[in-house]
């Protein structure tokens, strides 16, 4: 078995249908080329060529809850970040929360949001903590 690997740019669009399309037609041709047979022509979630980026900003002074300052609250954030880059456990569940609002914002603009969980946890796996 091999894999051939094609990369295409969907500028904007996520593209799944025009990959699968593409893919389709160019399989016999790739399998004429080596004597052989295809098994699937399928797109992978596995973009690590389509990374997109994303910041926001809460002032301190909207932090504050309960019996907790605003500055307090601001540094457990800081704290609960450092541990997640330093623990694979933590780093998993943080992961997990921030995909929840990624999840919730993908709903609601009908995308497919299992796709971008797939993309993301696979992402987040390939290298070491």
């Amino acid at each position: 078995m091999f894999v051939v690997d094609i990369l295409i740019n969907t500028c904007e669009a996520m593209g799944a249908n025009i990959i699968n399309t593409i893919l389709e037609e160019v399989s016999p041709f790739i399998a004429n080329i080596c004597k052989g047979k295809y098994l699937l022509r399928i797109n992978s979630n596995y973009a690590i060529e389509r990374i997109t980026l994303s910041s926001f900003t809460i002032p301190i002074s909207k932090l504050g809850h309960k019996n907790f300052s605003c500055d307090e609250i601001a540094h457990r954030i800081i704290l609960a970040q450092k541990f997640a880059q330093k623990d694979k456990f933590r780093a998993c569940t943080h992961n997990k929360g921030i995909m929840n609002g990624i999840d919730a914002v993908a709903i609601a603009c009908g995308q497919d949001w299992r796709a971008i969980e797939a993309s993301a946890h696979t992402y987040c796996s390939r290298s070491k903590v």
